[in-house]
């Protein structure tokens, strides 16, 4: 894409307001922006524990911030490691399950 483009995301006037070109560095308000909150359940433990509410950019980030853990989205259901909800406005809640990634 050529920079005079009006979908170039780096061309003079065409970033949505409050959002830097990829040359200008984030700002602490640009990065809340952009997370989001994630209700994270921990399925690693027998012992039942209240889910925790975590401020992330993505569902893996939420469960390494939670649990101090690595997943991914798919893997063996016996290293199932949690289940992270979150909502957009406007749209359905959503699910996904995240599993330990083996060694």
């Amino acid at each position: 894409m050529s920079p005079s483009s009006p979908f170039c995301v780096d061309s003079p006037g065409t970033n949505p307001p409050g959002l830097p070109s990829s040359s200008e560095p984030l700002d602490a308000t640009a990065i809340e922006a952009m997370l989001r909150q994630f209700r994270v359940v921990d399925l690693t433990s027998e012992e039942v524990r209240p889910d925790v509410l975590v401020d992330a950019a993505s569902p893996e980030d939420a469960v390494a911030q939670a649990l101090g853990l690595k997943v991914a989205r798919s893997g063996a259901r016996s290293n199932l490691a949690a289940r992270v909800y979150w909502q957009m406005p406007n749209s359905p809640l959503t699910m996904v399950r995240l599993y330990t990634l083996e060694p």
